[in-house]
């Protein structure tokens, strides 16, 4: 592992900008640019060296079941080489340094070269803290909470911490950083006044329904199917395989077969549920263009592509007999 020095005394609470916590509500709720409640962005102060890392964090604009909507992607995770060395952990290895928080927060930047915030609320339900894992799929925000249209700026701030394992009394060692590369845009069309509607009936929406299918796939004897064909439901001819090492499973996809992140299903929820009585149509699901190699998390959506197709898949709560063998149900829509 490196040794990082690492900052003390951060400030970082007192500076902190009015967003929204992980899992809870935002702060003083400004109304945005032109209004007297509005305030600039000021971010918290960085650690000069921090383990955090922002893998491919994005931000996708998307319809949303309440107009459009700006959708997350992207993992934040622990650095897996960062060791502290700095006062008691000097050469001591019993430490572990998770994330604690994850902050978000909108800017608009005016003409006078100030950003000011916007009163937005992203949440990441689910989330179990301390992690040294956070994945941004499927998180998101609407449209409809920010005071106009244009361009914006998207700030994520993590706090994390390195605790020694062994004796309490040695001091937490904390650090702040912020990824501050996102924007995205508002379409002008949006903050238009709407137009009268037409005096004709509007054509119908497109719907290719669909229907959900429950399998499990497992490797834990010689006779379970650990492999899917999302067509027949068999294991012949594979679309995915189930993968699991070090009590984390995966889906390695077959020749021609690609696995993206779906960006339109709330984590956890199936279509039928959140809208019951209404057919599930194969066009609500929308793949993000980010492809998912990664573990599979209870409630993840995603959208496996093969031979033309599209499959949503939701992942259901991973099970583990050891550190090579366990099981995954998925509900697939076909």
């Amino acid at each position: 592992m490196n040794s990082k020095k690492i900052l003390f005394g951060l400030t970082a609470a007192a500076t902190l900008f009015s967003f929204t916590a992980c899992g809870g509500e935002g702060g003083d709720n400004p109304v945005g640019p032109g209004s007297s409640s509005s305030k600039p962005v000021e971010l918290p102060k960085e650690s000069s060296l921090n383990p955090v890392l922002f893998n491919e964090p994005s931000v996708t604009v998307m319809s949303g079941m309440n107009g459009m909507q700006g959708s997350l992607s992207g993992v934040i995770t622990i650095d897996p080489d960062f060791f502290s060395s700095e006062g008691a952990f000097e050469g001591d290895t019993n430490q572990v340094t998770r994330i604690d928080s994850v902050h978000f927060a909108v800017g608009k930047p005016t003409g006078d070269g100030k950003i000011m915030q916007e009163p937005i609320a992203i949440n990441l339900d689910g989330q179990v803290l301390p992690t040294d894992r956070i994945s941004l799929s499927q998180k998101f925000f609407e449209f409809s909470q920010l005071s106009s249209c244009g361009v914006f700026n998207l700030y994520i701030t993590v706090f994390s911490s390195t605790k020694h394992t062994v004796d309490p009394k040695v001091k937490t060692i904390t650090y702040t950083n912020t990824y501050n590369q996102l924007t995205f845009t508002r379409n002008e069309s949006e903050c238009k006044a709407p137009e009268p509607e037409s005096s004709s009936a509007s054509e119908p929406e497109t719907c290719t329904p669909v229907t959900a299918n429950e399998v499990e796939l497992s490797n834990t004897t010689g006779s379970s199917q650990n492999a899917l064909n999302f067509e027949t439901g068999l294991a012949d001819n594979p679309h995915v395989t189930l993968h699991i090492s070090g009590r984390e499973a995966s889906l390695v996809p077959g020749a021609g077969v690609s696995v993206f992140e779906d960006n339109s299903q709330t984590t956890g929820l199936q279509p039928e549920v959140a809208n019951p009585g209404q057919p599930v149509c194969l066009e609500k699901f929308k793949a993000s263009t980010r492809a998912y190699d990664e573990e599979l998390t209870s409630g993840l959506w995603l959208e496996v592509v093969a031979n033309g197709k599209t499959y949503p898949v939701m992942i259901k709560k991973p099970m583990f007999e050891s550190n090579t063998k366990g099981s995954v149900t998925l509900i697939y829509y076909k």
